[in-house]
């Protein structure tokens, strides 16, 4: 009797250390299908959002660098390195390429994209700051692609599906050749359609006129249309000005510029947020663009 209730014992450990063993394998092997679940979770996340990062931004990283172009460092002003106590706005120049032409010269080239934006800054700062920078403009290399044309007065805008925009119109007749050029960029009534997919800095400015404006904040936007793809149509930048009656007429200027990937056919237009409130023949009234990576 006694060895029965001893091998009942022993059965019944060995039976309760089996359903013991069962539990923990069944939990470690919940936790590796868990494992494996979410490993595979993460790598599909990661696979589309690098689909959807190279759909997105590969076109532009694949631009490699600017045009090289070189000018003497002396056309804007002392070199940072001669002076200790040196021009701020020139310590920008410090990322350009330097390369001594004799005793008393040196040349300072862009070469790629980083100086390129530095000489950007630098030439904006000077500008803001009223600084004397002589730099030649006919120095600079003319871009196989860009266009600079003078803003005219707005038209009636017939679609309102993207609010009160009224676009600035353009002579596409003629041009002034002394301020005015266009390349390799259609010009319509409108604005600018691109014939070249690539990166482009954008820009313009328009002037507003004090007398009959009844708006006092005025709105200045950059605006793309997309006929390819819709969804990208809309505002790329927005200014606002406020009508001054104590400023000169000088100061009711609005500018607004940067750099956008942009795509064959796509339209770039000027629009303001009223009509007449703009002075067409403000020297302040133009937009432009050039191709960065031509």
């Amino acid at each position: 009797m006694k060895k029965s209730v001893k091998t009942s014992h022993h059965n019944d450990r060995k039976h309760t250390i089996r359903q013991k063993a069962w539990r923990i394998a069944g939990t470690c092997l919940s936790f590796i299908a868990l494992v494996f679940a979410l490993t595979a979770i993460v790598i599909l996340c990661m696979k589309m959002n690098g689909n959807a990062m190279t759909q997105d931004f590969q076109p532009a990283s694949e631009v490699k660098q600017y045009s090289r172009f070189c000018f003497k460092c002396a056309l804007v002003g002392d070199y940072p390195d001669h002076h200790p106590k040196h021009n701020p706005l020139l310590e920008m120049l410090n990322n350009l390429t330097r390369h001594e032409i004799d005793d008393h010269n040196s040349e300072c080239c862009v070469e790629n994209d980083r100086q390129f934006k530095a000489l950007v800054a630098f030439l904006s700062a000077s500008l803001i700051t009223n600084q004397d920078v002589k730099l030649p403009i006919n120095l600079l290399p003319a871009a196989s692609v860009s266009a600079h044309k003078h803003l005219l007065r707005e038209q009636h805008s017939t679609d309102k599906k993207y609010g009160e925009h009224f676009p600035l119109t353009l002579n596409t007749s003629s041009h002034d050749p002394s301020y005015e050029h266009v390349r390799g960029v259609d010009v319509t009534k409108d604005g600018f359609i691109v014939k070249y997919t690539g990166l482009y800095y954008v820009y313009s400015s328009v002037q507003f006129k004090r007398q009959q404006v009844t708006d006092k904040t005025l709105y200045h936007y950059l605006h793309r249309i997309s006929f390819n793809n819709p969804m990208q149509t809309g505002v790329l930048l927005r200014s606002v000005h406020t009508i001054c009656q104590s400023c000169p007429q000088s100061q009711e200027t609005s500018f607004a510029g940067g750099i956008f990937y942009l795509k064959s056919a796509d339209k770039v237009q000027v629009c303001v947020s009223a009509l007449g409130v703009v002075d067409e023949q403000g020297e302040a009234m133009y937009m432009g663009l050039t191709m960065l990576n031509a």
